[in-house]
């Protein structure tokens, strides 16, 4: 069995989802951090800002899913069972590194061929 991307598990520790060349995998993925400052006005001068701590963090995986090709489009159905129940979920990578806790907030599909 390949080595999987990233892992998502929920609460109990259960791996929910692999992304692996097996299964989903993605042809790339961006990440953004977000960063919160607060701005304060002052009198006859530039606007102060002041670091308030990190923000949110987004992850976006892009890839292609072949429908009779280790696990077809059922991965898709599977990935959007898995949100619908509304749990966070523990990223973690195939290297081991833990990305933190992700919910999914939605899941595109687009389909050329049928």
């Amino acid at each position: 069995m390949p080595q999987p991307m990233l892992i998502l598990t929920n609460s109990q520790q259960q791996v929910c989802f692999r992304f692996s060349r097996d299964t989903a995998a993605y042809q790339s993925s961006q990440q953004t951090h977000h960063f919160r400052w607060s701005q304060q006005e002052r009198i006859s001068n530039t606007p102060a800002h002041q670091y308030i701590g990190p923000g949110q963090q987004n992850l976006t995986l892009n890839g292609v899913i072949y429908p009779h090709y280790l696990g077809g489009l059922e991965q898709v159905e599977q990935l959007r069972k898995e949100a619908g129940r509304g749990q966070p979920f523990l990223l973690v990578e195939g290297t081991g590194s833990v990305l933190g806790h992700f919910v999914i907030e939605s899941i595109e599909s687009e389909q050329t061929f049928f």
